[in-house]
């Protein structure tokens, strides 16, 4: 499942590139809205961090945020939170002395993850990157873990 963000001033040209991308790629395009159940919407927060993650889940709890999680991946910290909290999550990860983010945006986070085989990769890859290379596309967020 492929979930498309655009921002245009042309929604038809815009509707009619993406439809383009899918059906050249071996994709098929739903309605607005069609896969969006499938995927969760929450602010994202990354950064780099010695702490312990429940450590960091429990500070920003105690502010009476709505957090979903906080685990370490790699040497980074990624903290889950409802996107309505994205800028309370963010002054509160500040208050902590927490101010450089690898990555701090809304994401549409996949509820099920599928693999790919080789050559279905291939395929979906170069749909990802075709669609990415659109002027209008801001985001592209998809359940695929092997892309």
């Amino acid at each position: 499942m492929i979930i498309v963000d655009a921002l245009t001033n042309n929604v038809n040209r815009t509707a009619a590139n993406i439809r383009s991308h899918f059906n050249k790629n071996g994709g098929n395009m739903g309605v607005a809205g069609a896969v969006s159940y499938q995927f969760d919407h929450f602010a994202v927060f990354v950064f780099q961090s010695n702490e312990d993650p429940e450590d960091i889940m429990l500070a920003l709890l105690e502010k009476d945020l709505e957090i979903s999680d906080v685990i370490r991946e790699d040497n980074n910290i990624v903290v889950y939170s409802a996107h309505s909290e994205f800028n309370h999550v963010r002054d509160a990860l500040t208050d902590l002395n927490i101010s450089s983010f690898e990555m701090a945006d809304l994401a549409m986070v996949p509820k099920n993850e599928i693999s790919l085989t080789s050559l279905e990769l291939d395929s979906f890859e170069k749909l990802i990157d075709t669609l990415e290379e659109d002027g209008d596309v801001q985001h592209v967020f998809h359940n695929v873990t092997n892309a």
